[in-house]
Order: structure tokens, then sequence, then C-alpha cells
């Protein structure tokens, strides 16, 4: 019996995340994402120090990844889950990250304490509403949503860039739409690394204009 490429693929994505000491397979993606859109880590590594803010950031993994990638940043991560132990997780720098357990929708005065108001050059969300069968689709764009506001009504700094997951559907094109205004261009991109049959795809704004 033949096997099915894709499940090679997402065997690799699983293997991959295992070999790197990365905590889930869900650094695979932002890894294949930043691999996709080079000039999102170029624009990121010129010796600078930058912000870089990680909404749905429980268990860790995009944590370690921004903290691999990207030798000067400082990485603030968002989550309803608390991370407990930073230490645990290979390549985060705990002198140059800090997470927080919060609500993203009731999160503005935590960020303005934190001075982030546009000042960040990155802004990822793999957020994931809890599935449930019945409009998942409804929820994951309300986190996209809430997101995508955050990021270019507050938070970015002028030629920042934004990663966020959603799942596809009628009203994902409206906001690529929105994103197309906000960034110099913009993206929808499904790494290989996502599971097969999955609505799961990235927005990718790259270039913020201010």
């Amino acid at each position: 019996m033949a096997k099915n490429p894709r499940m090679a693929v997402l065997d690799f994505a699983s293997r991959e995340a295992k070999r790197s000491q990365y905590c889930s397979r869900a650094a695979v993606k932002l890894e294949q994402l930043l691999l996709k859109f080079p000039k999102v880590l170029s624009s990121l590594q010129k010796g600078k120090v930058v912000k870089c803010v990680d909404l749905g950031c429980h268990p860790g993994s995009w944590l370690q990844v921004l903290s691999r990638k990207i030798k000067k940043a400082e990485i603030y991560g968002f989550d309803l889950n608390e991370i407990e132990s930073l230490e645990s997780l290979k390549y985060v720098d705990v002198n140059r990250t800090r997470t927080f357990q919060c609500d993203v929708f009731e999160s503005d005065a935590l960020m303005n304490s934190l001075q982030l108001d546009k000042n960040v050059n990155l802004l990822t969300s793999d957020m994931m509403a809890k599935t449930t069968g019945h409009d998942d689709a409804t929820a994951s764009h309300e986190l996209a949503v809430r997101a995508f506001e955050l990021a270019t009504k507050d938070l970015l700094a002028k030629d920042a860039h934004f990663v966020c997951k959603i799942f596809e559907s009628e009203e994902t094109r409206a906001l690529k739409m929105e994103a197309k205004k906000a960034f110099a261009s913009a993206s929808l991109f499904r790494p290989d690394a996502v599971r097969k049959g999955s609505r799961e795809i990235y927005m990718v704004g790259v270039g913020f204009k201010g």
C-alpha cells in the first residue's frame, strides 16, 4: 500500500520537533512560515534589540522558535494557560522572555503597563479556541480579529510583521483584505506541517504601514 505523502510530511514534522527538542510540533509550522517569508526574520536579525509578542503562547513552542531565531529579541507571551517553567524550554532565554496568564480580550491594561504600544516588531498568534465541532471557524475568526486589532491599532511599530492562525472560512477573505491595507504585503499560507484535512491556515502581514 502506497504511503500517503502528506502523512510522510506530518511524520517528518513530529520527528523534527522531537529532534530539535521543541515542546510541540507547532514549532515546525512557525519555522516553515519563517522560511516562506524570509523578510520577517531578516529584518529582525540586524543586531538591534527587537520586541516580539506571542499570543496563545502555551505550551511554549513558538517562544522556543522566536528565541532560537532572533537572538536579540525581548519576547512577551500571553495565554489563558500558565507556562509553569520557562527554564525547561530549550532555547528560551529567561532573561529576555516573559509570559503572562491572561485573557487576550482583557489584556489592554497589562500590555500598556509593559510599554508595548507601537513598540512591537513582530506579533505572532497561534491562538486556538477549544474545538467543539460547532462554530469553530467563528471562534477562530474572533481570535484572529482580536490579534489583528491588537497588532494594527495598538502594538506594531512601523515596518513590523504579523503572523496569525485562523480557520479558513468565508470571513477569511475580508480579513485578508484588511491586512492588505495595513501591510506592504499580506498572504495566506498553509505550512506542510498542518494536519491533513485541517482548515487551519496562517495570515502573514509583512511591513506594517503604521
